[in-house]
């Protein structure tokens, strides 16, 4: 029953095409529970590509690690890591096709009409360019040659289409902001990036932001930590109390909060970039301390929470809420890069924040 299930899913949805027979040798320790059936390992018989199985399983199971309560649970018991070589890992070979092409689209589609795009009114009145349109467009080919079948959810599509879209976000969904910080793009402020993620089942399994500028790429897989141009991306701890921490806050959507926060900040200097994708990065990047932000949409925070998050830092909505939940949908956030900051800047927020 279940058994066979996975079995087949394996096949069919993940490319393993070998044999597979349950209570067989353990291969390589990847060991799931599926349901109440018991424990299940799966061996790869003589003639069949053990590494083939072992990534299949790889990928299947950080995809569904967070469906333990769904109609086949499985539960993880060894890390994502397992493959022999990351580069072997199916995830990373999906983000290294990524990085060049989303590299080249940028640099194609943004670069040459920073401070120079036509622009246009939204009905909300936020700013959107021929630059966000032909990069989305861009960027949709591109992914529907990569990962024919996925769908796509991006910034600059109709408001009834992306409800649609992220009300029946159970598979696998991209997540796009073409041009993050289209305002400062518009105006020839050098501060803005292109946000992708690949979410699954409501979760980030991958996230991408590029700056084009600064040819800074920020990348994060669940489970495997961040990076930065292809290098470890590690939170540090700051060594200091929120008295002496930098700040990123944007004011524009915090209501009373904005002006308790003006008259009586409990850290020392504050900014506001642009750029939700870049803010979120740039945290991760130990550029920043603490982070405030009063609503974004699920294609501003998909990538970079995941990216700050595998860094080591720490986020949630001003409510306490994960920032991921059963729905995606708009959220404030409260972030800082090491743990006793954070717990420091959620406890003046709560206290300062209005009753109303």
């Amino acid at each position: 029953g279940r058994g066979f299930s996975l079995a087949r899913l394996l096949r069919d949805r993940y490319g393993y095409r070998g044999e597979l027979r349950a209570r067989g040798q353990f291969i390589r320790d990847q060991v799931f529970f599926l349901g109440r059936v018991g424990v299940n390992a799966f061996e790869c018989p003589e003639g069949s590509d053990p590494q083939e199985l072992l990534d299949a399983l790889s990928d299947f199971s950080v995809k569904y690690q967070a469906s333990a309560d769904e109609a086949l649970p499985i539960y993880r018991r060894r890390p994502h890591s397992a493959c022999r070589h990351p580069a072997d890992c199916p995830m990373k070979t999906l983000l290294n096709k990524l990085v060049p092409i989303l590299r080249a689209v940028a640099q194609q589609e943004l670069v040459p009409r920073f401070a120079e795009a036509r622009r246009s009114y939204k009905p909300d009145g936020s700013i959107v360019t021929e630059a966000d349109l032909a990069m989305q467009g861009r960027v949709a080919e591109e992914l529907a040659a990569l990962t024919p079948g996925y769908r796509l959810v991006g910034e600059e599509m109709p408001e009834k289409e992306q409800q649609a879209l992220l009300k029946d976000s159970d598979g696998e969904l991209w997540c796009l902001d073409p041009l993050d910080g289209t305002s400062n793009f518009a105006c020839g402020i050098p501060f803005f990036a292109v946000s992708l993620a690949l979410l699954v089942s409501r979760k980030p399994v991958l996230g991408l932001v590029y700056d084009p500028l600064r040819d800074e790429c920020f990348t994060a897989i669940a489970g495997r930590g961040a990076s930065l141009n292809g290098q470890p991306l590690h939170c540090r701890k700051a060594e200091l109390p929120l008295r002496r921490a930098m700040a990123v806050v944007d004011l524009k959507r915090l209501g009373g909060m904005a002006g308790v926060i003006a008259v009586n900040p409990p850290y020392a200097s504050q900014r506001n970039f642009g750029s939700v994708a870049l803010d979120w990065a740039w945290l991760a990047a130990n550029r920043f301390h603490v982070y405030l932000h009063g609503l974004q949409k699920p294609w501003d925070y998909a990538a970079g929470a995941l990216i700050l998050s595998e860094a080591g830092g720490l986020s949630e909505t001003l409510e306490g809420q994960p920032i991921f939940g059963p729905e995606l949908k708009a959220r404030s956030v409260v972030a800082a890069s090491d743990a006793e900051l954070f717990s420091d800047w959620k406890a003046w927020l709560a206290m300062h924040r209005p009753l109303n």
